[in-house]
């Protein structure tokens, strides 16, 4: 009796199973019918090398963090602050379980603490606003820059990323640049972290003009090796790694319908010679100088050997290399010197000083930020038999030679002379004598 009650219940339960359980699994269960099809799922690998951002987290305060579990303790190290006008608040760096984040002077966690190194990018110098609130951060070897917000700037995968001092002064914002490393060498990106110059070159920096600000144009220089070559920033132009040198030469000034516009020059030296190129007409001279002073009065000297002669914007040659020494060209004239003796030569006569001094220098050099008028820069000071007198560019006598001392006072625009052993002051003539 039990055992027939038992063969009806077994009965009974096979025959409410699910049909499923009551057929054999096939040996392949893993793939579909016949007939169905499934779209495979694409295979990308991540590399377990490859240097990524923390994920971003949702910033909290102190007394968010601290709810989030009762046995939680949040404190944290302040390691460096700046104020950032943007926020018009202190941003702090903090340190906590040797990861650092960044939180603000009410306590809040601006940034939670994820990285293994952080600064403040702008360095807290107050001309590289346009770098304020950038943050530079390391993780596990890797450097990378980010707002403060947490927004990825660059990707982590930097050696280094440093800032170009001298691109704290351009005018515009959208020039800002800042240096690269990458296995070793050097690029460029701007402060949106797009890649400007590739990271290969052995350096990269700013060309700065005599008073240590970028040119305008903005100009970056790139060595390779022993090569140098240039991008310039708003344009795009570039010259190619084949010179020995690229310098600062100067700023020409230029009236273009009744606006004054600069025009900017550099040096290039290429198989020991110079040329020069002017970066707003793009002309190019031929490397053929042994040496290259600056252009003024539209002239500037020029050596080959040891003789010194003068050329146009052109390139041109208007004095022959024929001159032993020379002062420089400046304010439509220059001292020169050949077979021993010191005279004036001009862009309107060859000579307009006879061949007859001793010795001959301009009166004062505009050095810095220093500025004298015209008529002072044309001023030479000419050694004649022992004494000192004054002429201009144009060969005209301002003071004779009659002195044994004169020197410039700019504080008050006269001379100090010493004469028979008296020292006095001389003003200058408000119009030199005509000859």
């Amino acid at each position: 009796m039990r055992l027939f009650a038992f063969l009806i219940i077994v009965s009974l339960s096979n025959t409410f199973l699910p049909a499923h359980a009551q057929k054999k699994m096939p040996k392949d269960a893993g793939t579909l019918p016949a007939g169905v099809n499934r779209t495979p799922v694409p295979h990308n690998p991540v590399r377990r090398d490859a240097p990524v951002f923390p994920p971003a987290k949702k910033p909290m305060d102190s007394a968010a963090m601290a709810a989030t579990s009762v046995q939680a303790t949040v404190s944290y190290e302040k390691r460096d602050s700046a104020f950032i006008g943007a926020t018009n608040r202190y941003l702090f760096i903090i340190r906590q379980q040797n990861q650092e984040g960044i939180a603000n002077d009410t306590g809040k966690i601006v940034l939670v603490p994820a990285y293994d190194r952080i600064s403040f990018f702008h360095n807290k110098d107050s001309s590289c606003t346009q770098w304020e609130g950038i943050l530079k951060v390391e993780k596990n070897g890797a450097v990378g820059l980010i707002h403060f917000s947490g927004k990825p700037i660059t990707v982590l995968d930097y050696q280094d990323v440093s800032l170009l001092p001298a691109s704290c002064s351009v005018t515009h914002a959208a020039l800002a640049v800042a240096q690269v490393k990458q296995l070793g060498k050097f690029g460029l990106i701007n402060a949106k972290g797009e890649v400007l110059i590739r990271p290969s070159y052995d350096q990269v920096l700013m060309l700065t003009d005599e008073q240590g600000k970028p040119t305008t144009p903005e100009i970056v220089l790139v060595r390779k090796q022993s090569k140098y070559g240039m991008m310039e920033l708003r344009s795009g132009y570039i010259l190619k790694t084949e010179f020995e040198r690229i310098e600062f030469l100067q700023h020409i000034e230029k009236e273009v319908k009744g606006k004054t516009e600069k025009e900017l020059l550099l040096r290039l030296k290429m198989n020991g010679k110079w040329a020069f190129i002017n970066l707003t007409t793009k002309f190019q001279s031929t490397p053929e100088w042994d040496e290259l002073l600056a252009f003024n009065s539209g002239w500037a000297a020029v050596r080959k050997g040891n003789k010194w002669g003068f050329i146009n914007q052109e390139g041109k040659n208007k004095i022959s290399c024929q001159y032993e020494a020379t002062a420089g060209f400046r304010q439509g004239g220059a001292p020169v010197c050949k077979n021993g003796k010191w005279g004036i030569v001009n862009t309107d006569k060859k000579e307009a000083y006879a061949l007859q001094a001793d010795r001959m220098e301009f009166l004062v050099q505009p050095e810095g930020k220093r500025h004298y008028s015209d008529y002072v820069l044309s001023l030479v000071r000419v050694e004649r038999n022992g004494k000192t007198g004054i002429i201009d560019t144009q060969g005209r006598e301002v003071l004779p030679c009659e002195y044994d001392l004169l020197e410039y006072i700019p504080r008050t625009g006269s001379l100090k002379a010493v004469k028979d052993g008296k020292e006095h002051f001389v003003a200058l003539p408000d119009v030199p004598a005509k000859k």
